[in-house]
C-alpha cells in the first residue's frame, strides 16, 4: 500500500535463550514512516564473550495502535552463532611411571 500519513510501528527485542544485555543489546525504537520514508534499519548489536556455549536467539517483534497497519509479519528471530572454542588437552605430552606404580594423568581446559 501506500501511505498518504505517517505510520508509527514500535520494534521491540525480547529475550529468548539469548538474554539482554549479556548476550545482546535490547532495542525498544518508535519507527515512524511516511510517504518518503518505506524502508527503516536499525542496528542490534550481539555481545562478543569468551564463554562456550550453543547458539542463542532472541526474537524482534513490531507492534502498532494504528489499526489500520497490518504487520506481516510482525516477528524475527535473530540467532547469535557462537564463535568462541575451548581447547581440551594433556597437561604434559609425556608421563613416565615404573612397573607396577600408578601414573596420574591430567587432562585441562585451557
Amino acid at each position: 500500500g501506500t501511505l498518504e500519513r505517517e505510520a508509527i510501528v514500535i520494534l521491540s527485542s525480547i529475550n529468548d535463550d539469548a538474554v539482554a544485555p549479556g548476550d545482546y543489546d535490547a532495542i525498544t525504537e518508535v519507527l515512524i514512516f511516511s510517504a518518503s520514508v518505506n524502508r527503516i534499519c536499525r542496528n542490534v548489536s550481539s555481545v562478543d564473550d569468551d564463554i562456550l556455549e550453543e547458539d542463542e536467539d532472541f526474537t524482534l517483534t513490531l507492534n502498532t495502535t494504528d489499526g489500520s497497519v497490518n504487520l506481516n509479519p510482525d516477528e524475527a528471530s535473530v540467532i547469535i552463532t557462537d564463535d568462541d572454542r575451548v581447547t581440551i588437552g594433556f597437561e604434559q605430552t609425556t608421563y613416565t611411571v615404573e612397573e607396577g606404580l600408578v601414573v596420574e594423568v591430567c587432562v585441562l581446559v585451557t
